[in-house]
């Protein structure tokens, strides 16, 4: 049995509702520079790196982990109620930490 789509407002924007852990939140997804070829020191560019407007980051110079593109897509699921969800977390690691 498949389930009905549902969506919801959240800061202004309409999203996909997605359940993780029994908590309601929503998948951002964003591209990035590859961490596997992108040289970087103390935060700051080792050399000389384009940058790729459209993604609005900068390119590295191509590798396995990027598929030789030198960028990423990443995606991150975020609670709608961010602090309900983190404190079930809190509980939850307590509790392990009591149980060992």
């Amino acid at each position: 049995m498949t389930q009905k789509t549902r969506y919801r407002v959240h800061d202004g924007r309409r999203y996909k509702v997605v359940r993780f852990r029994g908590f309601e939140g929503f998948i951002v997804r964003w591209t990035a520079s590859c961490t596997g070829c992108l040289e970087t020191e103390d935060g700051h560019h080792v050399g000389h790196y384009d940058f790729d407007e459209k993604a609005k980051c900068h390119l590295g110079a191509g590798c396995e982990e990027c598929g030789y593109h030198g960028k990423t897509r990443r995606e991150e699921w975020v609670p709608f109620d961010e602090a309900d969800y983190l404190a079930h977390e809190w509980r939850e690691w307590k509790k392990e930490r009591a149980a060992s």
